[in-house]
């Protein structure tokens, strides 16, 4: 029996009980007053109840109010995937007539494909368990996966196989350095980019943690320290004429120095150089190849630039990524 049939026998309850009441004071010429009581008494438990069901069926029309909302927002997100599949496919039946383009509207296609389906599995997933939280976003997740099969054995070489000689670091690698930088890349604290959207699941506590990985309308930091080679001294703003983050559009963004947090029990806030930037909402996705350059005010300079190391069949990308 549902919340509203029980508060409804509760009611036709109570209404008889004091129909039966007055029935009995007309025929009887009244009741007793502890015959009275009693009868009060129960009526007013039988309130208590109406009330407590009541409460309960108000808690579960706001459970499902949010539910309804969460699902909502996932079909919204599954119609836009697939209008955008729609429209790949429509271009891609274009560029098979034409001949051209066939292979990237494909690989295209094929991601649009996946996102499809990963929103349809969180719908049916938010379906499932409607108490979830919706509008977050996992920028890194884990699967488990089969247990892979062993590699062959290798072939034997044949006789008189002479090996290629080792490869060698460039030229450049044996260059000294100046000024040496480290750097890399975190999520901001709350409520810091403008486009309102920041880092959540999968950590509990998502403000100032590495990433490589940076969604659209986020604020990306970046953390840096310049070390002069000679001295083997962290430089300040004391001694850095200029400290900038370079974009692949040429936008540069000038680095801080200053201290965060509170570092540990009983020391000292550590102090870092930082740049930070709003990913635009309309931003290309894929890597983003930055870089910092930093300039002392004794002339001395020092580039950082990203890893090179892409392999997109394997899922291999150590240059920061833009996502949707």
């Amino acid at each position: 029996m549902t919340i509203q049939g029980h508060v409804r026998n509760l009611a036709l309850f109570g209404l008889l009980g004091m129909a039966l009441a007055g029935l009995l004071a007309a025929c009887g010429g009244g009741v007793a007053q502890t015959e009275y009581d009693a009868v009060k008494k129960q009526l007013e438990g039988q309130d208590q109840k109406v009330a407590a069901l009541q409460q309960q069926l108000s808690t579960k029309v706001q459970e499902a109010s949010s539910a309804q909302q969460q699902l909502t927002t996932l079909q919204q997100q599954l119609s836009t995937k697939e209008q955008d599949l729609a429209g790949l496919q429509r271009q891609l039946q274009a560029a098979q007539a034409a001949g051209q383009q066939v292979t990237a509207l494909q690989q295209q296609i094929a991601a649009k494909e996946k996102d499809v389906t990963d929103l349809q599995k969180q719908l049916e997933a938010a379906k499932a368990a409607p108490g979830l939280p919706a509008g977050g976003t996992i920028l890194l997740a884990a699967k488990p996966v089969p247990t892979p099969t062993p590699r062959p054995t290798p072939t034997p070489r044949p006789a008189g196989f002479v090996p290629p000689p080792p490869a060698v670091p460039p030229a450049s690698f044996a260059q000294p350095l100046q000024l040496y930088i480290y750097a890399d890349t975190v999520t901001a604290g709350p409520n810091e980019s403008r486009y309102s959207i920041d880092a959540t699941a999968p950590k509990a506590l998502p403000s100032c943690v590495q990433t490589s990985i940076f969604k659209r309308g986020m604020h990306l930091v970046w953390r840096f320290e310049v070390v002069d080679t000679a001295t083997g001294k962290r430089l300040t703003d004391k001694e850095v004429e200029t400290a900038v983050v370079r974009l692949p559009t040429g936008e540069e963004i000038k680095g801080r120095f200053s201290a965060h947090g509170t570092g540990r029990p009983g020391g000292d806030a550590p102090w870092f150089w930082t740049a930070a930037w709003d990913v635009p909402l309309d931003y290309p996705l894929g890597a983003l190849d930055w870089s910092i350059n930093a300039k002392s005010k004794d002339g001395k300079t020092g580039t950082f630039a990203l890893w090179y190391v892409s392999i997109p069949a394997v899922g291999v990308e150590s240059r920061t990524q833009i996502v949707e």
